[in-house]
């Protein structure tokens, strides 16, 4: 029996929603010219190709655990024998930006309580939950976030990219931020929402699998986000990871970076 590869082949997390694939070892087969692909994951669980299996059952995981998003397989790595070639996904190339919250737009958990009153002195936003337990305090500066969001949106809408949240926040970034960032008046419904998995030590593992092979911009604060989500791009796939410095959070200057990237695509 064809051996299948158990866990996650190099820079393929398995994440991700639509059509998967799983990875299929032939280095195995002596007859030449059989090469390890993915292949389309059929109804039975088995290749859409010829159903043979592409899943381990002696692996314990869930079979969606075993497989990756189609359109993250790189095209040379796909099965193009009839039953799989025809469900290969097409890419969609439209680019996605990605919205960080925390230290990026929202700079309270990074500031002193001396720091917050300065700056709420200043003009900066600001609002305490009601319920310390339920809620997360927020401290914004509202006059350059709102002029960066602005900048972002007007490039997004200019190169038919997609604004969306990548950040641990998760649904709730629209339910709070949505609003306070004035998006509705561009428009927009509410962003689209990366998923993220705290089991897993980083966003990156399941937010660039959800782009499926999209160019991609994130604003995010943590560097490491940004080499791990580099790291996990397919090859060739534009990308522009902008590193947000909590001294200042989102600037006009950091939009400015995704709008060039934008209109060079």
């Amino acid at each position: 029996m064809p051996r299948t590869f158990r866990g996650r082949p190099p820079g393929l997390p398995g994440s991700g929603d639509g059509t998967r694939a799983a990875w299929r070892d032939a280095s195995w087969y002596r007859k030449p010219g059989t090469a390890s692909k993915y292949h389309v994951v059929g109804d039975d669980s088995g290749s859409a190709c010829n159903g043979a299996p592409l899943t381990l059952e002696s692996a314990g995981l869930p079979v969606r655990d075993q497989t990756v998003p189609a359109a993250s397989v790189e095209e040379h790595l796909r099965c193009q024998r009839r039953g799989c070639k025809e469900r290969w996904p097409v890419a969609d190339e439209r680019p996605v930006v990605l919205l960080d919250v925390d230290g990026v737009i929202n700079l309270a958990r990074f500031r002193s309580s001396a720091e917050r009153s300065r700056l709420v002195r200043a003009g900066w936003f600001h609002r305490k939950p009601a319920d310390p337990f339920l809620g997360d305090r927020l401290l914004v500066n509202l006059g350059e976030v709102l002029a960066a969001v602005e900048e972002l949106v007007t490039g997004c809408l200019e190169a038919g990219a997609d604004l969306a949240w990548g950040t641990t926040w998760g649904r709730s970034a629209n339910d709070v931020f949505y609003p306070l960032l004035g998006l509705s008046r561009y428009g927009l419904p509410v962003l689209p929402v990366a998923p993220v998995n705290f089991d897993l030590s980083a966003k990156a593992y399941t937010v660039i699998p959800w782009t499926e092979g999209r160019p991609w911009a994130w604003l995010e604060d943590q560097e490491r986000e940004l080499a791990l989500a580099s790291a996990l791009t397919r090859r060739g796939t534009s990308c522009c990871p902008v590193l947000v410095d909590r001294a200042t959070g989102l600037t006009t200057r950091h939009a400015e970076t995704v709008t060039t990237w934008l209109r060079g695509l």
